[in-house]
């Protein structure tokens, strides 16, 4: 192997992959226990793992490309339209008109191919033949091939429409915003996948050009999360809402334990220690005690007392 068959992948598929690495952490980390932050992560993560298997696959001889695309890059490659469908339908809200049994559990339908593929032992999704070409190991297109992409851009319109649904029911410009960005990552994205998919443009291109989309599709995402606060949009929200307010709002648990003061509360009651003062040291016995034995609190007229007194 000369220098510049061993430089040329490091080069094209590494960087993508640091890119990726970037991206998933970046968004995991924004807030991991939040739905719209896993699928994202989830989605990155797969592009990474579909650039590192090209990597691999361009390193080993001719003869292992149909194992590690039959078994590695299809059945990742399969799995990142229906996460991508998932998030827009959770993005939109769309998933709380969703039966329980059907959500999320139709968007991963098209996984079933994989353990058909196993049992049958045929190869539904993948190609079968390989060639050297130049630098490169390319894959003989065959009927699998264009099925599988097909479907996959069939999943993804889908997925527009949705966007686009969601778009008609925001509820403030921001909202509207970032739907429209949404919309145009898209909308480029799947133009870039049917045209590098379909068609081939010789040598020039590494073999399945149409996965760098994915790189077009995480950095118009990150475009959208930095301008239009995406995905953390509502969370933020809810910071401005409660930091700004001119309310002392204090944030109780179950137990008459301050969690959480705002500014305006902690201006009110700077003579004390709110978090080991608790509710008890504020409130009436009352008000405490309907707390604890979690009772409605209507029409409740009770007394705080801020320290001073």
């Amino acid at each position: 192997m000369t220098f510049k068959e061993a430089a040329l992948p490091l080069l094209v598929y590494l960087l993508p992959m640091l890119f990726f690495v970037y991206m998933g952490t970046d968004v995991l980390l924004r807030n991991p226990k939040k739905t719209e932050h896993r699928l994202v992560s989830l989605i990155i993560a797969c592009y990474f793992l579909l650039f590192l298997e090209e990597y691999v696959r361009q390193l080993l001889p001719v003869s292992y490309s149909p194992l590690l695309s039959a078994l590695w890059f299809s059945n990742v490659g399969i799995a990142i339209p229906g996460l991508g469908f998932h998030l827009f339908v959770k993005f939109s809200g769309m998933d709380k008109l969703m039966p329980r049994w059907l959500y999320p559990y139709l968007f991963y339908t098209p996984l079933l191919v994989v353990p058909l593929s196993f049992l049958s032992r045929q190869r539904f999704i993948s190609a079968h033949e390989f060639s050297v070409i130049g630098l490169w190991k390319w894959p003989v297109y065959n009927m699998p091939y264009y099925i599988a992409l097909t479907a996959s851009v069939l999943v993804s319109l889908l997925s527009l429409a949705v966007l686009f649904h969601g778009r008609t029911q925001a509820r403030s410009p921001e909202h509207r915003a970032i739907f429209n960005q949404l919309i145009i990552a898209s909308i480029v994205t799947n133009g870039w996948i049917a045209v590098f998919g379909y068609f081939r443009f010789g040598e020039i291109l590494p073999p399945y050009p149409y996965i760098f989309g994915g790189i077009v599709w995480c950095f118009l995402l990150r475009h959208a999360m930095k301008k239009y606060e995406f995905l953390h949009f509502n969370n933020q929200r809810y910071e401005k809402l409660f930091h700004l307010n001119p309310a002392a709002i204090l944030l109780i648990g179950p137990g008459g334990v301050i969690r959480e003061a705002n500014p305006s509360a902690r201006q009110l009651f700077h003579h004390i220690d709110l978090a080991r003062t608790g509710l008890g040291g504020l409130a009436s016995a009352e008000l405490i005690e309907r707390l604890r034995e979690k009772q409605a609190i209507r029409e409740l007229e009770t007394t705080i007392r801020n320290g001073k007194h």
